[in-house]
C-alpha cells in the first residue's frame, strides 16, 4: 500500500471518533437522540468502509449518495421548530473548531503530484481545506471568547468554508471519468475518491461538515443580519 493511503487511512482512523465525538458534545441531544445519532454516524462511517455505496463515483451516484442526504437534512434543520432551538443551543466553538480536521484534504495535492488524482481538483480542493482548517482556529477562538460581533467573523469563515465544499464537490464530479458532465479530462480524473481510504472524504466527512455549515448558517445569520439578538457570551 502506498505510504500516502496509510497515512490517509490513520488520519481518517483519527478524525472519525474526534467528529462523533465533538458533534454528540456540542449539540444537546436528549438521551435518546443521542445515543441514535451516535450510532448513525458511527454505522455511517462502517458502511463507507465496508462499500463505495454511497460515494463521489459517477455522476448521478454521488448525487444521491452525498447531496441528496445532505439537502434533506438541512431542510429538516430549517423548517423542524425543535431542531432549529436544538441548533440554537449548540456549541459553536467546538463544532468550528473541529474543521480542523480539514488540514487532511491537503493530502490531495500530494496525491495529484504521485499522479494519482487530477487538476484543478486536486489543487482548489487541497489548498481550499488546508485554508478552511487553519482559518478555523481563530474562529473558534473568537467564538470562545464570546466578544461582541463575534457571529459576523464565524459567519464570514462559515461562507468560505462551505463554499470550498461546494467548489470541491462541483469540480470532483466534473473530472470524473466518464461523469456524464465531465468538462475536465486531464488523467486520472478523481476516481481515486471512490475507493479506500480516499472515499472517506467525499463519502462522510464532506457531507457531514456541509451538515455542520449548514447548522452554522441558521443559527448565525439571523443574528448577523438582525433578526435576533445573541447576549453577549452565548457562543456555548
Amino acid at each position: 500500500m502506498p505510504s500516502l493511503d496509510i497515512i490517509q487511512f490513520a488520519l481518517m482512523l483519527l478524525c472519525a471518533p474526534l467528529a462523533i465525538t465533538a458533534i454528540l458534545l456540542a449539540v444537546p441531544f436528549n438521551s435518546t437522540t443521542l445515543w441514535a445519532v451516535g450510532f448513525v454516524l458511527a454505522a455511517w462511517f462502517a458502511v463507507t468502509a465496508a462499500t463505495p455505496i454511497p460515494n463521489a463515483g459517477p455522476f448521478p451516484g454521488g448525487l444521491f449518495g452525498i447531496v441528496l442526504p445532505v439537502i434533506l437534512v438541512s431542510l429538516f434543520m430549517v423548517f423542524n421548530p425543535a431542531a432549529r432551538r436544538t441548533i440554537d443551543q449548540m456549541n459553536v466553538p467546538l463544532l468550528v473548531v473541529l474543521h480542523v480536521t480539514r488540514l487532511a484534504g491537503g493530502l490531495f495535492i500530494l496525491l495529484a503530484l504521485e499522479g494519482r488524482l487530477s487538476n484543478p481538483f486536486a489543487f482548489y480542493a487541497g489548498w481550499g481545506d488546508v485554508l478552511a482548517a487553519l482559518l478555523a482556529i481563530p474562529a473558534a477562538l473568537l467564538a470562545w471568547q464570546a466578544k461582541q460581533g463575534w457571529e459576523k467573523w464565524v459567519l464570514a469563515w462559515n461562507v468560505f468554508g462551505f463554499m470550498d465544499f461546494v467548489s470541491a464537490v462541483s469540480l470532483g464530479v466534473l473530472s470524473q471519468q466518464g461523469a456524464p458532465f465531465q468538462l475536465f479530462f486531464d488523467l486520472p480524473g478523481t476516481g481515486i475518491l471512490g475507493e479506500l481510504p480516499w472515499r472517506f472524504i467525499p463519502s462522510y466527512f464532506v457531507p457531514l461538515y456541509i451538515m455542520i455549515h449548514v447548522a452554522l448558517f441558521i443559527r448565525l445569520v439571523p443574528v448577523v443580519f438582525g433578526k435576533r439578538q445573541t447576549p453577549v457570551g452565548q457562543a456555548i
